[in-house]
């Protein structure tokens, strides 16, 4: 009966001990990708303190967000109303402090 004990014992702390692992694996992959976002701030902000004309960065950074927008509010094959015009107003909004109403730009 003990042993029957001990094996069971070891059996959960084998679990314990598998999930433990899987939870630092998981922090890891998420430090790396922490670290990677650390590394394109730092790399932006030298070049913003050496002068660099960040125009094109800052176009496709822009596009890539509007894309996301419109990909979410506004999705291809998605009949004109469906569309969440007011929530892609509010995102813009959010994202660009640009006020969108009624089809003008203020």
């Amino acid at each position: 009966e003990a042993g029957m004990v001990t094996r069971a014992i070891e059996n959960a702390q084998k679990k314990v001990e598998a999930h433990h692992f899987e939870i630092r694996k998981q922090l890891l992959d998420y430090d790396d990708v922490l670290n990677k976002l650390r590394e394109v701030v730092y790399e932006r902000r030298r070049m913003i303190l050496r002068g660099d004309d960040l125009t094109e960065e800052i176009r496709s950074s822009t596009e890539e967000v509007l894309d996301d927008l419109l990909a979410v509010h506004c999705p291809q094959g998605a009949y004109q109303e469906e569309w969440d015009l007011k929530g892609l107003a509010d995102a813009c909004y959010a994202q660009f402090g640009i006020d969108i109403k009624d089809g003008s730009i203020d």
